[in-house]
Parts: C-alpha cells; sequence; structure tokens
C-alpha cells in the first residue's frame, strides 16, 4: 500500500513541475507577444486578485501552497 502512494505522490511531484513550466512558458509568451491567445499574465492577474480579495483566508490559502510547494 506505501508502495502505491509514493508512486502516486512521484506522478503528483512530475504533474506539478510541468504545470509551472507551462505557466513559466505562458508568462515568457506573453512578455514577447503580448496579444497571442497564450498569454496567461491577465489570467495571473486576476488569480492574484482574488487571493487579495480573500483577505487573510486568502493570505493563509498562498502561504500554505508556497509552503506546499517549496517541500518539493
Amino acid at each position: 500500500m506505501k508502495q502505491a502512494f509514493d508512486i502516486v505522490n512521484e506522478w503528483l511531484g512530475i504533474l506539478t513541475k510541468v504545470a509551472v513550466n507551462l505557466v513559466l512558458l505562458g508568462i515568457i509568451i506573453g512578455v514577447l507577444f503580448p496579444n497571442s491567445a497564450l498569454n496567461m499574465i491577465p489570467n495571473l492577474s486576476a488569480v492574484m486578485t482574488q487571493f487579495g480579495e480573500g483577505g487573510f483566508a486568502g493570505l493563509v490559502a498562498l502561504a500554505i501552497l508556497v509552503t506546499w510547494y517549496q517541500k518539493k
């Protein structure tokens, strides 16, 4: 059973790394080509606005995400 959880955890780690790299690629494309369909900068602005509007709960959620990501 532990081996199954280790395999799932490994796959989730790989998927997280791929997702982060895709977001970074989207940001770079957004900077180089502002009018492209892959411009992620407005989407990231919307996410950060939602964290800001969440007040203390948004701050706690952001801290949990950062802590979780730093453990990887």
